[in-house]
């Protein structure tokens, strides 16, 4: 994070970085970060893991069960998405 000319350098200001750019949580709470990109129009998102390999498969697992399909419905207009639920 230093290399972002400066900006990030220290661990509060790494942190407002990650706030502010990346949406981490378990799969209701990226639905509901993700939901205000879909509604403005967004149609693609790059999603990336760290990690040890295992996490990192079981999140692309979750990402692919739980957020797409919720994103997917919305996007379609179904309120009701599965993962939806932040809680």
């Amino acid at each position: 994070i230093h290399y972002l000319g400066g900006r990030y350098t220290s661990p509060d200001r790494a942190e407002e970085f990650v706030r502010k750019t990346c949406a981490v949580g378990p799969p209701g709470v990226l639905v509901e970060r993700l939901k205000e990109y879909v509604r403005a129009g967004v149609q693609h998102f790059n999603f990336s893991w760290v990690g040890e390999s295992a996490v990192g498969r079981r999140s692309m697992e979750l990402v692919a069960q739980e957020v797409l399909p919720a994103l997917r419905a919305l996007s379609l207009g179904e309120e009701s998405a599965p993962g939806g639920d932040a809680s």
